[in-house]
């Protein structure tokens, strides 16, 4: 076959140091566009890359599809250090990839094609675990966060300062970082407590962080926000048991099967020599 014989010619692993030197190169371009694009809009212009950093960035806004990924791997605390367009671009190039070595070892189009699109959506299963993970690390903050803040509410410690050392009992990065923002931009935006929790909660797609925002919002309508933050205290606890208790329940889950796959490992490897047996006999029989 004529593609089989021009695939053949190359060296896959000569793929892998192209992969690597195209995905690293075009991380660290568009990580220079966005440290300038940023300067640009919340201030100390950089005048010499001003005009290209809008370019590109006006230039992504065009793709739909590509901004619409952007905003969720942002929400998603950009795994490894993905954004919009480096994603499709290894999606593609983990297709081909994955293509070329189930030609290289089927020698059939159909199994190539089968591993090349499980390569293509690799990624998805990844990010969609990663989520997972990094969303209970972040519940299980959240219940130490809300239940300081009402602790020391309830002592009439200001909201302000109650907010300025939420980060230091935060584990996870993501949630440290935006929790640092949350009481940089509450100071800075003279106590507007709604717009400072309107984009904490826009930096996540998680509900518990869009109640902590409600709770938050409850400053500005009661004037007291004590009582919705114990409320979602007790709706963050029942939250951590019921994931606990699914945790155990895949453990448990998870013994019994390998319980099972030993057993039936013994009663294959005792029974086998019987088998053999009665198939000797049989043959011997009917010849």
């Amino acid at each position: 076959m004529k593609l089989l014989s021009v695939v053949n010619k190359f060296n896959i692993y000569l793929l892998i140091p192209i992969f690597m030197f195209c995905y690293f190169g075009l991380k660290k371009l568009n990580a220079r566009a966005k440290k300038n694009w940023y300067q640009v809009k919340y201030g100390g212009r950089n005048k010499k890359y001003e005009r290209k950093s809008r370019k590109n960035i006006v230039w992504l806004e065009k793709i739909k599809f590509i901004k619409i990924m952007d905003k969720k791997l942002i929400k998603q605390g950009s795994p490894l250090g993905m954004n919009g367009y480096t994603f499709y671009f290894i999606k593609i190039l983990l297709f081909v990839l994955c293509f070329v070595m189930g030609v290289l070892s089927y020698e059939t189009y159909f199994m190539a094609l089968v591993i090349g699109i499980l390569g293509f959506f690799s990624l998805d299963l990844f990010i969609y675990s990663n989520g997972i993970i990094r969303n209970n690390s972040i519940n299980n903050d959240m219940i130490n966060v809300v239940d300081c803040l009402y602790l020391q509410m309830s002592a009439s410690v200001t909201l302000g300062q109650a907010l300025r050392g939420l980060h230091e009992i935060c584990e996870n990065k993501d949630l440290k970082r935006e929790m640092i923002k949350l009481s940089s931009e509450y100071e800075l935006s003279g106590h507007n407590i709604e717009k400072a929790a309107e984009e904490f909660k826009n930096a996540f797609g998680i509900i518990e962080i869009d109640l902590f925002a409600s709770a938050l919002k409850q400053q500005i309508i009661n004037g007291d926000a004590h009582d919705a933050l114990g409320n979602l205290s007790e709706i963050l606890r029942e939250g951590y048991l019921d994931r606990l208790n699914i945790k155990t329940k895949l453990k448990s889950l998870y013994i019994v099967a390998g319980v099972v796959v030993i057993m039936v490992d013994i009663i294959a490897l005792t029974m086998f020599p019987i088998f053999v047996d009665v198939g000797e006999g049989m043959r011997r029989i009917f010849e």
